[in-house]
């Protein structure tokens, strides 16, 4: 009886550890759900990923997912913490690396919006992290979205993500790129190495965050202030381009420049 008694304490301390944490590998660009017979789909990951989980995308897979009309936006993440990243492909061009996936909302139902990653998670020690991929035509109403959070308490890293485009040339457009509407004052997020052209709405909007920290980004082509932050305490914005094409090398301005309304303790340059 003590044995069994130990086995499941120490279970129950390697789970709270991660130790016990699956990496989790998408091998086609077909989107499919659980149920219907194919395992390897980023939608599929995703419903039976659980705290702690990585998902990886396999190396030699390049191209666009496009999201089914019949099975709407991707699962909400609720988990504690997540990794989702994909893979980086160098370019002759500029920008030097680019995503070899891009995820394509063209064909989700415009209401109530649309969004690729939605996390909605009042954990203040979850931690998200989401990198090399692209996110385009998320352009439903509302809050339409690459990434999207309602209710977001612990840390979110973005790097090496690419928004509104899948090469830094052609444009093709979100609502908005990143929307994190209520950080419930204590959430985090970490942007770097990113693009986000293309945005009908604010490319970048942050609200009710404890920390904001965006560098290395280029944010251009957009008709709202490139970055969007209100209510926010503190955080670094420095080195980034803000006005410039994705490639970075020509003036194409935002609708304007840096909102910061209600945001103490920043600091710059952009």
């Amino acid at each position: 009886m003590k044995i069994y008694q130990y086995l499941v304490i120490l279970l129950a301390f390697f789970a709270n550890q991660n130790l016990l944490a699956n990496i989790l590998t998408v091998n086609t660009l077909t989107d499919t759900a659980i149920g219907t017979g194919t395992s390897g789909s980023l939608r599929y990951l995703m419903g039976i990923a659980v705290d702690g989980d990585t998902i990886n995308f396999d190396p030699s897979l390049t191209g666009s997912i496009v999201l089914d009309n019949s099975l709407g936006n991707l699962p909400l993440i609720t988990i504690n913490n997540l990794t989702i990243s994909g893979n980086l492909i160098t370019s002759s061009g500029m920008p030097t690396t680019i995503p070899m996936v891009s995820i394509d909302g063209q064909n989700l139902p415009a209401d109530p919006y649309t969004t690729c990653f939605d996390i909605q998670n009042t954990n203040l020690s979850a931690i998200y992290t989401i990198a090399n991929l692209s996110f385009i035509n998320f352009a439903g109403n509302g809050y339409s979205a690459g990434i999207h959070s309602g209710s977001l308490a612990g840390i979110i890293n973005i790097s090496n993500c690419y928004f509104g485009t899948n090469d830094g040339v052609t444009i093709d457009s979100n609502v908005f790129g990143i929307a994190l509407t209520d950080g419930l004052t204590t959430a985090t997020l970490n942007l770097t190495n990113s693009i986000i052209t293309g945005s009908t709405g604010a490319p970048l909007q942050v609200w009710f965050f404890n920390e904001v920290n965006v560098s290395g980004c280029i944010i251009g082509e957009n008709n709202q202030p490139a970055i969007d932050l209100q209510s926010c305490n503190a955080g670094t914005i420095t080195s980034n381009l803000v006005g410039v094409t994705a490639d970075g090398l020509r003036v194409n301005p935002n609708g304007n420049g840096i909102c910061l309304l209600n945001c103490d303790n920043f600091i710059g340059p952009v």
